[in-house]
């Protein structure tokens, strides 16, 4: 279940259409706002063999970052990696300390 990452804001427009993400993490002793984004196959493009972002996963990941969130994206296929190989925890780790 995605959630809006304004949940706790006055915002008036309706972000359930592009701006729901999949997690929001706040670190109040930094003042800064984690999104971390599971992306799946329909977040991407086929090209040449390779996963490529699609346009409106780009929009979204920029618009983000314009508001000040600090995006993670985690590829789908990185994640299934580390779930049947049971690091989901090491991974996870690994990319919020980037």
């Amino acid at each position: 279940m995605e959630v809006s990452p304004f949940e706790k804001c006055d915002v008036n427009f309706d972000t359930s259409t592009i701006l729901n993400v999949d997690f929001v993490i706040s670190i109040k002793k930094e003042n800064k706002k984690v999104v971390l984004e599971f992306n799946g196959p329909s977040h991407y493009l086929r090209c040449n063999g390779l996963d490529v972002e699609s346009g409106t996963t780009k929009f979204k990941l920029r618009l983000l970052g314009k508001l000040n969130f600090t995006v993670m994206s985690i590829h789908w296929d990185d994640w299934r990696k580390a779930r049947e190989s049971g690091a989901q925890a090491g991974f996870l780790k690994n990319i919020l300390e980037k």
